[in-house]
């Protein structure tokens, strides 16, 4: 039989291997985690968009202001000046988020990707507030053969069905067509001009009504601006 310091020393032994068994199983477990740890990092990275050229997100930035490109394949530059590279190019109606103004040029964030447009290519919810009468006062329904010269006089943009909808400047218009006898007409088909560029929008505070003779025809347009 074994006396009690030997039963002693083999509790003590055995004490020892069990922590060297937990001591071995923490260790396993922090390396694992510290694979699993790596490995997300990695993972992480991989999704992040590296800036090449042009500054790169995925996040909204701080925003002043949102706009839309009012001229054809408006060019964005790297930074305010036409000596920078150009990166691309926006359709007409594009809708941009506005960063800041400096000198003659705007700042956007689009999809991810910012530059520098010129500031005559866009215009801002802000500007739009602030032209609202000028644009209700500018539409004009002219016939195609009267305005064609660019000079500075109205230029007839293009055609558009009776009871339609057409954006002009974010200022969303509908036209009524009635005949001489004050009935709506359904086989008119009228000419829309204005000083300013057409852009998509969608039309939300009905504002203005007012109305033209155009050709023996009464003109009625519904002005809905912008807010």
């Amino acid at each position: 039989m074994k006396d009690n310091e030997t039963w002693e020393r083999d509790e003590d032994l055995e004490l020892d291997l069990w922590r060297v068994k937990v001591s071995g199983l923490m260790f396993m477990g922090l390396a694992a985690l510290a694979v699993i740890l790596i490995f997300a990092v990695f993972l992480i990275g991989m999704q992040i968009p590296k800036l090449s050229g042009i500054e790169m997100s995925n996040i909204v930035p701080d925003f002043k202001d949102v706009g839309f490109i009012v001229t054809d394949n408006a060019w964005v530059w790297q930074s305010p000046s036409e000596t920078s590279p150009r990166t691309f190019n926006l359709a007409r109606g594009t809708g941009v988020f506005v960063l800041k103004e400096a000198d003659g040029w705007t700042k956007i964030w689009i999809q991810g990707q910012s530059g520098w447009v010129k500031s005559s290519d866009i215009i801002t919810k802000a500007d739009k507030k602030k032209r609202k009468d000028v644009l209700a006062s500018s539409l004009e329904i002219v016939e195609l053969k009267d305005r064609l010269d660019d000079v500075g006089n109205l230029v007839v943009v293009g055609t558009i069905a009776n009871r339609s909808d057409i954006p002009v400047m974010n200022v969303r218009v509908r036209i009524d067509v009635y005949d001489a006898d004050g009935n709506l007409s359904d086989r008119a088909s009228i000419y829309v001009a204005t000083r300013e560029p057409l852009v998509k929008d969608k039309p939300q505070t009905f504002t203005h009504v007012f109305a033209r003779k155009s050709g023996g025809y009464m003109v009625e347009a519904s002005i809905e601006s912008w807010q």
